[in-house]
C-alpha cells in the first residue's frame, strides 16, 4: 500500500473511533461498510502462504522429509 492509502486509513480510524476494514488476500482489497476500496499488492510467494495458514516454521516443515534424509545421510541424529 502506499503511505497515503496508509494515512487515508488512519485517518478514518481517527475520525470514526472504531473502524471496521474486511481484507480480501485472495482480491487484494481492503473494504468498509461505507464503499471504502483500498487495492493493494503483495508478494505471491507470502500471499499463498498466508493464504495457506504457513508461518516460516509451517513452510521449513513442508521439507521436513529432506531434512531428515539429509540428517541420516550424514548421521546428524
Amino acid at each position: 500500500m502506499s503511505e497515503q492509502q496508509i494515512a487515508e486509513l488512519f485517518a478514518l480510524e481517527s475520525a470514526r473511533k472504531g473502524l471496521h476494514l474486511t481484507i480480501d488476500l485472495i482480491d487484494e482489497v481492503i473494504t468498509d461498510e461505507t464503499g471504502l476500496r483500498i487495492s493493494f499488492s503483495t508478494d505471491r510467494f507470502r500471499r499463498e502462504h498466508l493464504l495457506q495458514g504457513l508461518d516460516d516454521i509451517g513452510i521449513t516443515l513442508q521439507y521436513e522429509h529432506k531434512i531428515v534424509e539429509y540428517e541420516k545421510m550424514y548421521r546428524i541424529v
